[in-house]
């Protein structure tokens, strides 16, 4: 486990961590771009996984509604680089299975 720090926290390391490339300067800057492409977003929350039962977490929610369409999106933001990959394993889904 880390150990604490003795320091207090400033205003410039919470601006630094922000501003660095982390998983959520990553998702700011995605919630950011959508909103300015006028996409309707949730930023962050939980919701009680249907199957579970069990309190999971979410990135982004988005909806964006072209004519009579809309289209919703959950959305997972991930800060993948070459030398910190992901695996996504993908296996046929049942259909109560496949909904948020």
């Amino acid at each position: 486990m880390a150990k604490l720090k003795n320091n207090q926290i400033s205003l410039t390391d919470l601006l630094e961590y922000l501003n660095s490339y982390s998983d959520f300067s990553f998702e700011l800057a995605v919630l950011k771009m959508l909103r300015e492409n006028e996409v309707e977003c949730e930023h962050g929350g939980h919701y009680q996984d249907p199957v579970t039962n069990k309190s999971r977490e979410f990135d982004i929610r988005a909806i964006k509604t072209i004519e009579h369409f809309r289209v919703r999106m959950a959305i997972e933001c991930k800060n993948i680089r070459e030398n910190f990959p992901i695996l996504i394993s993908c296996i046929p889904r049942h259909t109560q299975e496949s909904y948020h």
